[in-house]
């Protein structure tokens, strides 16, 4: 996040949008063809009948990036004709950065699968190091803009990260390098059923900066993805909210606290506002006034990241009793509604009905689950 901070102030509030919208773009893209190849592939190798090999995997998320690649540049392009140009370089960029970050996330899934999980820490600790070093040394030659730069930082950490970790997991896993197509088809079919609820889950995440985009003046993006940035972890406080209830003998105190619904309202109201207060000074004191957004934004979107971070609980609770059923339902609902209410909120009430849209839609999506819950419990 600090990294984030310091390219951001230095490429100013339109740079930062066009950089926020391209790095957006490829992410949404990326999730939406490859989540559900990545869950399976985790589930399917902690099943004994497990048949589907690493270099499968490997050659069918790489034909996956191709797509989100080829895709993304024409999300990009198209946004180009429509709201500003972009410069070429970064188009060619952007062909190569969504390629690459695709192919390092789905790889970093593998890690995960094959519980390398130190492995992909170290990986991972080592990419953003390399990107801070390379930005930073490129960002001293005033020949290159600061744009190109950053993404170039990018795709050199994700490039050396990919080639290192295939590397890794040919040598660790199995070093055969044949292409085995029944294998890969295989996986692709198998995907289907947890394919909605990875789209669902990474969709949602970004759908908000992507209505921003689309929909509202290009600066505004800039400036909701650095102040968001502050308050996204509250999506975390349901999850050990939670765990301090199921530890109540551990931690009492939060046990006691976390029993009772007022103390909860409570606790989540100082955390929205608080948060969201803290945030906007530090906006302000680091970044300046042009660079702040309304307070009232800021608390719309903390609310918005503890509803989201309920969601997942409650979803969560489901998979793991095998309501399947319940759950892909809910995940179309999810696509459908993260979208709708945020661009009728943005066409209504501007940058304010953004998150508010979100919000609305995932307290819809709460008690759906609550009811549901309770219905087959």
């Amino acid at each position: 996040m600090i990294f984030a901070l310091l390219y951001s102030n230095s490429l100013g509030v339109e740079r930062r949008s066009i950089v926020a919208f391209i790095m957006t773009s490829a992410i949404v893209i990326g999730v939406i063809f490859t989540s559900g190849v990545s869950l399976t592939f985790r589930k399917s190798i902690q099943a004994p009948e497990n048949k589907i090999t690493i270099n499968s995997y490997i050659y069918l998320t790489t034909l996956l990036s191709i797509v989100t690649s080829a895709v993304t540049l024409l999300s990009v392009f198209i946004f180009s004709r429509t709201k500003i140009e972009i410069p070429r370089t970064l188009l060619l960029m952007t062909v190569i950065y969504a390629f690459f970050a695709t192919m390092d996330y789905c790889l970093h899934q593998a890690l995960i699968a094959f519980s390398l999980f130190k492995l992909s820490s170290i990986l991972g600790v080592l990419t953003i190091c390399m990107q801070v070093s390379v930005y930073l040394m490129l960002f001293s030659v005033n020949q290159i803009s600061i744009a190109v730069s950053l993404f170039s930082a990018f795709i050199l950490s994700y490039i050396t990260s990919t080639i290192t970790t295939i590397l890794l997991l040919i040598g660790i896993i199995d070093p055969s390098i044949k292409f085995k197509w029944r294998e890969i088809r295989a996986l692709l079919s198998a995907s289907k059923n947890l394919h909605l609820l990875g789209i669902a889950t990474g969709f949602a995440d970004r759908i908000d900066r992507i209505v921003i985009a689309w929909f509202l003046p290009l600066e505004i993006l800039g400036k909701y993805a650095v102040g968001t940035s502050f308050i996204s972890f509250l999506r975390f406080f349901p999850e050990a909210m939670d765990r301090w209830i199921v530890s109540g003998q551990v931690v009492p105190i939060f046990g006691k606290l976390g029993k009772s619904l007022v103390n909860r309202i409570l606790a989540i109201l100082i955390l929205v506002i608080g948060g969201s207060l803290l945030t906007q000074v530090f906006v302000k004191i680091f970044f300046g006034d042009k660079w702040s957004l309304p307070l009232l934004v800021f608390i719309f979107f903390a609310g918005q990241e503890i509803a989201r971070g309920y969601y997942q609980v409650r979803l969560s609770r489901m998979v793991s009793v095998g309501l399947e059923k319940e759950v892909r339902n809910t995940s179309i609902g999810l696509i459908f509604i993260a979208p709708i209410f945020s661009i009728i909120g943005a066409k209504s009430i501007g940058i304010y009905g953004v998150p508010l849209g979100m919000l609305v839609g995932y307290v819809g999506l709460n008690y759906y689950l609550k009811h549901v819950t309770i219905k087959d419990s």
